[in-house]
């Protein structure tokens, strides 16, 4: 199957635009166990897996905390492209990994070339990140309802994270 084919933040835009992405994109591959980058960098680069495997993860103290693992089709990176800010996680490729790097630069041509694939592909992207905040969204719950058992509770407080220990 053709990477192009399983990209999913690509579905609904046209051959035209999908074909102008991946020819104004860089091919890159990286080792098992080399770095994409870490969390705190900045780039402006959305990662599009062709194959291969990446571990997310952020970095606590002196250790990591494991995120999730994704593979073909998946993209990362896009949450630096959406909210400007800089990574909030570190990717790692668990695989050998063959990546399409599409830059800020090309989505802006994009807009000016293909201004209604253009709309799609943001409104998939952030449908993507909707996904995974849905995710996240359960993980917490499924978190609370343990840590309320040792009476902890974790509350979100002016965006910032709180625990607090009950009695």
């Amino acid at each position: 199957m053709n990477a192009e084919n399983i990209i999913t933040i690509f579905h609904g835009l046209s051959k035209d635009a999908v074909s102008y992405i991946f020819d104004n994109s860089q091919n890159k591959t990286y080792e098992k166990n080399q770095i994409i980058f870490s969390e705190g960098e900045r780039s402006g680069e959305l990662f599009l897996i062709k194959s291969g495997a990446v571990m997310i993860y952020k970095n606590i103290a002196d250790d990591k905390l494991f995120l999730g693992e994704i593979g073909p089709g998946s993209c990362f990176g896009e949450m630096e492209l959406i909210d400007l800010g800089p990574r909030t996680a570190s990717v790692i490729a668990s695989d050998k990994l063959t990546v399409s790097i599409i830059t800020k630069k090309t989505l802006f041509q994009l807009f000016k070339l293909f201004p209604q694939d253009y709309l799609i592909l943001i409104h998939n992207i952030a449908r993507e990140i909707s996904r995974r905040l849905r995710l996240i969204d359960e993980l917490l719950v499924k978190i609370e309802c343990e840590l309320e058992k040792k009476n902890i509770t974790l509350k979100i407080i002016n965006n910032e994270p709180e625990i607090t220990l009950k009695g």
